[in-house]
């Protein structure tokens, strides 16, 4: 299978910065001990796993006597990069993003208090991400902030991760918490819509699951050889 490392731009793992790989198609030093989660072994993902792990870089990878946990985490005795997918960059990331908070947008079904997030993705996305400073779009988002203490549930979990997403643009990219929090912050709020049912975790990964096949469809846009 193929597992997945996220790593910043100086080949360290993303975000803890604790482990240098090393470049293709050298290996990581093999650890020893027990595989614990958190403690010891090199921590991966699988493709379901990326959207919680997003980060600057993604790397395919490959790995030896590995544990897995809930088919999202990799934990491996040892492993080594393959490729870098150059399918993702800042600004796709941001283009994700926005298409995700409109997808839980769409789930959740808005009320009129917070429809014009939908104007607000679209201007920004159609100015580009390190454009988002425009005085239209500052002076939406001081409206997203007005309407936060009057918003609850679904609702103010994609006001807040509108903030998120367009604090990350018009800080010119990165920091990249605002993207790892927007992604949480949709998914969150797509389980909530659902709790009514009976189920949040049901309707918050199952938003997790539609994250995970769009960013599949960036990254591999002719499909996973």
């Amino acid at each position: 299978m193929i597992a997945f490392k996220v790593l910043d731009h100086e080949m360290k793992s993303y975000p803890s910065g604790k482990v240098l790989w090393p470049e293709p198609p050298n290996w990581l030093e093999p650890v020893n001990n027990e595989l614990v989660f958190g403690l010891n072994g090199y921590h991966l993902c699988t493709m379901q796993g990326l959207v919680f792990n997003i980060g600057p870089t993604i790397w395919e990878a490959e790995f030896g006597d590995a544990i897995f946990l809930g088919g999202y985490e990799v934990l491996a005795r040892t492993a080594r990069l393959i490729r870098q997918l150059t399918t993702w960059n800042d600004s796709i990331a941001a283009l994700f993003t926005f298409t995700c908070i409109e997808h839980a947008l769409k789930c959740i079904g808005p009320s009129s208090k917070v429809s014009f997030v939908f104007e607000l993705l679209g201007m920004v996305r159609d100015l580009g991400p390190t454009k988002a400073e425009s005085e239209s779009v500052t002076s939406m988002r001081r409206e997203l902030e007005k309407i936060l203490p009057t918003t609850s549930g679904p609702e103010a979990d994609i006001v807040l991760a509108t903030q998120a997403l367009t604090s990350f643009c018009s800080l010119g990219l990165p920091p990249w918490g605002g993207i790892r929090s927007a992604l949480e912050l949709s998914r969150l709020s797509v389980g909530k819509k659902f709790r009514s049912y009976g189920s949040e975790s049901y309707g918050y990964y199952a938003e997790a699951a539609w994250q995970a096949e769009k960013l599949q469809q960036i990254l591999y846009p002719g499909g996973i050889k």
